[in-house]
């Protein structure tokens, strides 16, 4: 009896998976996830949760690393993936060039909070010049010196992850990999004096994720085979893989191939730096089948 209940529901289960297979669709490409190495799994998760107010979606452990999956809930940006490697991988966690952008309500406490906590502030909450905006901007760094920039804006009533920085060593050639292979738009270029210049990015729509910022350094730094990984949603994995294999760049995880459309299909790449770019199917229910 038991084992008709047990072939019944797994039966049940199969036809509810096709059913709801021919219910999606692609959506919208989006930027779905930025992943950081760290040196200290616990204690970053204690800093992006405790400090930055982000809440744990969940955890996967795998023989090769630790991953914490953040989140901030009903947000509008991307989700933030610690990683921490356990197989014998040479990973540098440490003064990488990447950034993550946090937009809080309440700047100088959020400042206060990090400093609190025995964590450096580079630079102080502070009104940044007219051509600007005004807008209030600190920085600090983590438990890993990954740059924590903090930008203010009074209206919000919950924080969320503006945008996710990675060191590049060539601005314009990865500005061109991202939005003609990645179809993202550039939004506009920033020059910090002595510091850096940089290039934003986005999928300029609501649903598109955070925004990239491309960064290169005025004094040198290693651009090369950084631990952070970005995650992407796109309308098709397999032309997306392709258009990386074609580029020249290392293709770890290819697709499978097959004639329709895959809600779970995958792939993984590196960009021009090594930067790991992880490829997912962006998904959305077709709303006229469930009329």
């Amino acid at each position: 009896m038991k084992k008709t209940i047990v072939k019944s529901l797994g039966i049940l289960l199969i036809g509810l998976s096709l059913l709801l297979a021919g219910c999606l669709q692609p959506s919208d490409p989006r930027l779905g996830s930025a992943a950081i190495g760290v040196s200290d799994i616990e204690r970053s998760t204690e800093f992006y949760t405790q400090i930055m107010g982000m809440s744990v979606k969940y955890r996967v452990t795998t023989p090769q690393m630790e991953k914490v999956v953040l989140e901030f809930k009903n947000s509008p940006g991307s989700d933030v993936v610690l990683m921490h490697y356990t197989d014998s991988s040479a990973v540098n966690y440490t003064y990488n060039p990447d950034k993550l952008v946090f937009y809080v309500q309440d700047a100088y406490a959020v400042a206060a909070a990090i400093s609190g906590a025995g964590y450096r502030i580079l630079a102080p909450p502070a009104a940044q010049p007219p051509e600007l905006g005004g807008v209030v901007v600190g920085m600090a760094f983590d438990p890993d010196k990954y740059l924590v920039e903090i930008v203010e804006d009074p209206s919000l009533t919950e924080s969320y992850l503006g945008a996710v920085g990675i060191g590049v060593s060539d601005l314009e050639t990865s500005a061109d990999f991202y939005t003609r292979i990645l179809g993202m738009t550039e939004q506009y270029r920033l020059s910090i004096p002595y510091f850096m210049d940089e290039i934003i990015l986005q999928y300029p729509y609501e649903g598109g994720g955070s925004a990239l910022v491309l960064m290169h350094y005025v004094a040198p730094r290693n651009y090369t085979d950084v631990p952070v990984k970005l995650g992407f949603y796109v309308n098709n994995v397999q032309e997306t893989v392709k258009a990386i294999e074609d580029e020249g760049l290392e293709v770890i995880i290819s697709p499978k191939r097959r004639p329709r459309f895959n809600p779970k299909a995958y792939g993984l790449a590196k960009d021009m730096d090594g930067y790991l770019i992880e490829v997912k199917q962006s998904v959305e229910l077709k709303t006229e089948k469930l009329k």
